[in-house]
């Protein structure tokens, strides 16, 4: 059970009647307070996510919304679900932001709803920090993050509720929310791995053993659906994250300095000083099996980034899912005025953040002509402009089937153009999902339109086309080549490309059984 003087001051006062905090806390108007609070960031959460470019992954995101499925290649279906509905309501990048902003938002209250029960003043001011962060401010991008984010903060809610009141069908609850993260982004297995040290570290008995059985009942189903698709498809969701994008070739050095100085940016430097100022006091309150729930939520996917940083570079949106527990033990670590310290010092860094992000996108892209390639020009053009692309393409689309060699830029044409936009060439481990979509044997003899970053020389397309020709076109002083390629002839492509991509790609190990493998099928294999 949570103790009730679990957030009650350091000198073991009840910080409520504190002056010294001035205007921020006021016992009264907390809820009134913090709904202001609440509104305003989700107005410039708003402002950002109307004017900042739409970026590939989420148009990318947005299409798998539009062909719905069971299962995707890179990623689970919770993400692509969510985004059907919202299309149904128009295709803005301000209402495909819709869920990121708005979830993230209420993310907040949530905290505060959580921590409420234990101290009305320190659940105010952590759920204070938490919407001025860094990290709430620059959470409007569309990704698989979302779903995970919320769905991973309900389950450790629930179980957390399940642990102190005692009530099984709260177990129940925290595993249907853990399937759900499963469901949303595989990192969910790092959260019931933080479930299983948690249960190892505390007293156990029936009660407990038998709701942790709940909690996996309540789990397995989501865990069922996805490994059955994935048996059903060649494990593409396995081979994409665990086979084909792992490589010795990394600093661990380096993705630590990396990881480490990002994280402490979007939790704020002055939280990370009050953490280590208040060592002694983390210590004591770690041997109270209170909230240790979301200490290890914290601990355990972060030690295991950091041993995977031995392998691979280390993304910081890996551990975004696993940030808003921190702010959950700070109100716990920290006293009230560091917390109100931390609040105005996140307040610096995140008015710099706004104003950078929202100023980008109105700097001309032709200002970064001399300082980036010609092939990063274009892209950089094609993200901010790709209004301006289509129309020139659009004389083209009733005889053409337009493509590209990037993932990214293949699904962001698509989103706005409306029409088909193939990835053409081997792509990334990234594009893959490109390989269900698009049968390049039902192509054979049709006419294809490569757009091209840069230049291009004819050489690198002629073998695939009964005739070639190369336009070259200048949008916002980026230059662009539209290859025009007529009669596409599927055996030479099926040699050069399909099967460089198989050995690449498809080479699923003995240990992994499967049914059917849709890319062995499609093109005899």
């Amino acid at each position: 059970m949570v103790e009730a003087d679990d957030m009650v001051g350091a000198a073991g006062r009840t910080p409520q009647r504190d002056a010294s905090l001035g205007r921020l806390w006021d016992g009264a108007g907390a809820a009134w307070k913090l709904a202001l609070v609440i509104l305003t960031c989700l107005a410039v959460k708003s402002l950002i996510a109307w004017r900042f470019p739409l970026l590939g992954d989420e148009a990318y995101f947005a299409l798998c919304g539009k062909y719905l499925s069971w299962g995707y290649y890179d990623h689970p279906p919770m993400i692509a679900w969510l985004l059907h509905g919202v299309l149904y309501f128009g295709r803005s990048p301000l209402l495909l932001r819709f869920l990121p902003v708005s979830l993230s938002t209420a993310m907040g209250a949530g905290i505060y709803a959580l921590l409420r029960p234990y101290g009305q003043q320190k659940a105010y001011l952590a759920s204070v920090l938490f919407m001025v962060s860094p990290f709430n401010l620059a959470f409007f991008l569309v990704s698989t993050d979302t779903p995970l984010f919320v769905f991973s903060f309900l389950s450790a809610c629930f179980l957390f509720k399940a642990e102190n009141e005692r009530r099984y069908v709260y177990y129940l609850l925290s595993g249907v929310f853990l399937g759900l993260a499963f469901l949303s982004k595989y990192f969910a297995v790092l959260l019931a791995l933080s479930y299983v040290v948690y249960f190892l570290s505390v007293h156990k008995d029936a009660r407990k053993i038998k709701g942790f059985l709940l909690l996996g009942l309540g789990t397995a189903p989501f865990v069922t659906q996805n490994a059955w698709w994935n048996y059903q498809n060649g494990w593409p969701n396995v081979m994409h994250n665990w086979v084909n994008r792992f490589t010795s070739e990394t600093n661990p050095g380096l993705n630590w300095l990396f990881l480490g100085l990002v994280l402490i940016y979007l939790v704020t430097p002055a939280v990370i000083y009050f953490l280590f100022k208040n060592s002694s006091r983390i210590r004591r309150q770690l041997q109270k099996e209170s909230f240790r729930i979301f200490a290890w939520a914290c601990l355990v996917p972060l030690c295991v980034f950091v041993l995977v940083s031995f392998r691979k570079t280390v993304m910081v949106h890996w551990y975004v899912s696993f940030l808003p527990f921190t702010f959950v033990m700070v109100a716990l670590l920290l006293d009230a005025k560091q917390i109100v310290k931390s609040i105005k010092f996140a307040l610096v860094l995140s008015f710099i953040q706004v104003s950078l992000v929202f100023a980008a996108p109105f700097a001309p892209a032709r200002m970064m002509k001399g300082y980036i390639d010609e092939k990063e020009l274009a892209s950089l053009v094609t993200y901010m402009y790709p209004q301006r692309l289509l129309a020139q393409l659009q004389p083209y689309q009733n005889s053409f089937l337009f493509a590209t060699k990037s993932y990214s830029k293949s699904a962001l044409l698509e989103y706005y153009g409306g029409d088909r936009v193939i990835v053409f060439g081997k792509g990334s481990s990234h594009a893959r999902q490109d390989d269900i979509w698009t049968d390049f044997k039902q192509l054979d003899g049709r006419n294809i339109l490569i757009v091209r970053m840069g230049t291009v020389e004819q050489s690198e397309y002629r073998p695939f086309f009964e005739n070639i020709r190369v336009e070259d076109v200048q949008i916002e002083g980026a230059k662009f080549s539209f290859v025009f390629g007529y009669g596409f002839k599927y055996p030479q492509y099926r040699q050069t490309y399909l099967v460089t991509i198989l050995k690449a790609y498809y080479q699923i190990p003995p240990w992994l059984p499967y049914s059917r493998s849709f890319f062995h099928e499609k093109y005899d294999f």
